[in-house]
């Protein structure tokens, strides 16, 4: 997995992405990078963002 610096644009989409999940349970949107599916892992405190081809997108947050 070659992990690269993303843009803004694609850091919001994520962000959007881990929204929705928190809202409906569900991430209808693909990756930007591949169009593979995007999994969300986490809990209330914390959560990552990563895609399920291992493309290189990933989102990481760290709760208290």
């Amino acid at each position: 997995m070659n992990i690269k610096k993303m843009s803004e644009e694609e850091e919001e989409f994520l962000y959007q992405a881990a929204d929705e999940y928190q809202e409906t349970g569900i991430i209808t949107n693909v990756c930007p990078y591949c169009g593979g599916k995007l999994t969300y892992i986490g809990n209330c405190s914390s959560y990552r963002i990563i895609c399920e081809n291992k493309c290189g997108i990933l989102l990481s947050i760290r709760g208290i």
